[in-house]
């Protein structure tokens, strides 16, 4: 029996079609009233959280936007707060690993990582 073993990681999950990234850094500012009006926290992904299993969650219950924060957290929305969109901040500060896919990004402290579908 041979054994291999690889550094490769798990690919994330693809992304539903119509979805892009927000931005023009891919990272954003969020804070403790969230950017989203009305936002709800995808639960039960948590450990799996990847951008991809993300948006998948907020399509599946009719949201379209979706941002990933400090690796496992996963944001679903319809608007901006304040229908004021979040300012981009240098791509670096979202370079927290994903829970579910360890070589993807998913946020970082208080910096999110906002995808829309085509239609908001």
């Amino acid at each position: 029996m041979q054994v291999y073993n690889t550094t490769l990681t798990p690919p994330a999950n693809v992304a539903p079609s119509g979805w892009k990234p927000y931005g023009t850094t891919g990272c954003s500012q969020d804070s403790g009233s969230r950017v989203f009006a009305n936002s709800v926290i995808a639960s039960g992904i948590a450990s799996t959280n990847t951008p991809g299993a993300c948006m998948s969650y907020c399509a599946s219950h009719n949201y379209t936007m979706s941002g990933v924060e400090y690796g496992s957290e996963c944001y679903c929305g319809k608007t901006w707060r304040d229908g004021t969109p979040p300012s981009d901040i240098p791509k670096a500060s979202c370079g927290q690993a994903c829970s579910g896919a360890p070589g993807t990004t998913c946020g970082g402290s208080w910096a999110i990582q906002i995808y829309v579908a085509a239609s908001s």
